[in-house]
């Protein structure tokens, strides 16, 4: 086979890597309660799942290709295929917290499919009311910091 055929083929395969690798990350945050679990398990796959790749379909040679390709996937499939899936994911929660009760410890009653995604880069646990709190501190030490109310003596 033609090695520049070989890389095309090797890249778009670590494209379909960085896409499975997406797919994971909203199965791996399923339990709240134990996010920074979630976490490590997430990063343990994603390396594993891109050093074994590597292994099948490049011989063990990482090449700058390979990460473009991981990255290219994960860009793609978080913008397209995540949001459905997360959204899937809120509602089956939502339907197993009414049919069964407690999820994960929970004592809220919170929809999760009306909220922002994590993934999408939004926090679903937002504390608006300390938001407004760090959003108007700001605001009284820019105006402390740039001169508003600031007293000015007078020049004889």
């Amino acid at each position: 086979m033609n090695d520049a055929l070989r890389q095309f083929l090797t890249f778009l395969s670590f494209i379909y890597v960085g896409m499975v690798i997406s797919l994971l990350y909203p199965v791996t945050h399923l339990i709240k309660k134990y996010k920074i679990l979630g976490d490590i398990l997430f990063a343990v796959i994603a390396i594993a799942a891109v050093f074994f790749a590597n292994l099948i379909w490049n011989d063990g040679q990482f090449r700058i290709y390979v990460f473009l390709g991981v990255g290219l996937g994960l860009f793609f499939c978080s913008l397209t295929i995540v949001p459905m899936l997360d959204t899937a994911l809120g509602k089956l929660y939502n339907f197993a917290k009414q049919n069964f009760g407690k999820v994960n410890g929970d004592e809220t009653d919170v929809d999760i499919s009306e909220q922002e995604s994590v993934i999408r880069g939004d926090n679903m646990h937002r504390d608006t009311r300390r938001d407004a709190e760090l959003a108007n501190d700001l605001v009284r030490t820019k105006d402390r910091v740039f001169g508003k109310g600031r007293r000015t003596r007078k020049r004889d």
